[in-house]
């Protein structure tokens, strides 16, 4: 890992100290968060973008602290502020289209997974991820449905299929009435 200077740091700091509005608070917090302290990183960035709260690259790292900390809602809210200052983020769309993939939102995924791809297309893990939900997405007959959707079949009929995750009602056996069951031997003791 490439960590910065001493003096870089050094210099960093004092000038977010004099002045709390200065943009070098977004190069401190990522050398913060390269060294493991994840919590100063995530003060000065908050601090950072109450002074710039459009600072593209401050949303951006703001969206790895949470998702380093776990929390993948707030850092998918800071990447949807990222497209809405940016739309065409690449980092953004693919933050959101493994946020979606995640959750099992295919059809959105695909979108952020889409334009991520579009923005750098050499990009292995945006590629693979999109050849993941385009398989998922798509069957031999289109794309595939939620279980329980109702179909249009061709011949104007409707029916509601039965996917995997649909069981089948329960099969009643039948069974002997009691008059006629063999009775069982008792156990002695």
């Amino acid at each position: 890992m490439n960590f910065p200077a001493v003096a870089d740091l050094q210099r960093w700091s004092a000038e977010v100290a004099r002045d709390p509005a200065s943009p070098a608070f977004v190069p401190l917090a990522r050398a913060f968060r390269r060294q493991g302290r994840r919590e100063a990183a995530l003060r000065l960035c908050l601090r950072g973008l109450e002074h710039n709260p459009a600072h593209i690259e401050a949303h951006l790292l703001l969206a790895l602290l949470y998702l380093d900390s776990g929390d993948r809602q707030r850092a998918c809210d800071e990447w949807g502020m990222v497209l809405h200052l940016e739309p065409e983020s690449f980092e953004a769309h693919r933050g959101m289209g493994f946020y979606y993939l995640e959750r099992g939102e295919l059809p959105r995924a695909r979108e952020h997974l889409e334009r991520a791809g579009t923005a750098r297309p050499g990009e292995p893990a945006v590629r693979e991820a999109l050849n993941y939900v385009r398989e998922r997405t798509a069957g031999p007959d289109g794309p595939t449905r939620r279980p329980g959707a109702v179909v249009h079949r061709r011949d104007g009929a409707t029916a509601r299929p039965r996917g995997r995750h649909q069981p089948r009602s329960p099969r009643r056996r039948a069974r002997p009435s009691r008059s006629l069951a063999v009775p069982r031997p008792r156990r002695r003791r």
